[in-house]
């Protein structure tokens, strides 16, 4: 990823949120939103997705849990000197995430673990 490039993490409760009908949301749906709004600041991008979650579900989304993230790639800090992360303040780093997470109420625990696991991975600290 390079400066500038955008990436939108999401659970499945998104894509799986139900019409009246039973039709998910879907991936399509979800693309049709991202796209739309691809030069929207990320917390109006967020704003925008619950907003046609709503149309769509037409009632609250207690069908499943809705987790999303959106990040931007910013530009280097040519002042700040690199650090290599030794695996001590990888797994340091890690565990602060993790329990912050955990100690989160509104994170089930197969959502919690996810993001164990996938926080794990990103920083080489899972087999």
């Amino acid at each position: 990823m390079t400066t500038g490039d955008q990436l939108f993490v999401y659970t499945d409760g998104i894509i799986d949120a139900p019409s009246p009908d039973g039709e998910c949301f879907g991936l399509a749906r979800l693309k049709d939103v991202l796209d739309a709004n691809i030069e929207t600041p990320l917390a109006e991008l967020k704003s925008a997705v619950l907003k046609k979650l709503h149309q769509h579900t037409k009632s609250e989304l207690i069908h499943d849990d809705i987790t999303m993230i959106a990040l931007e790639i910013g530009p280097k800090d040519a002042s700040r000197k690199e650090e290599l992360m030794v695996p001590e303040k990888q797994i340091k780093a890690f565990n602060e995430f993790y329990k912050t997470a955990c100690n989160n109420k509104s994170l089930d625990p197969k959502t919690t673990l996810f993001i164990q696991i996938a926080t794990a991975m990103a920083i080489g600290c899972y087999p």
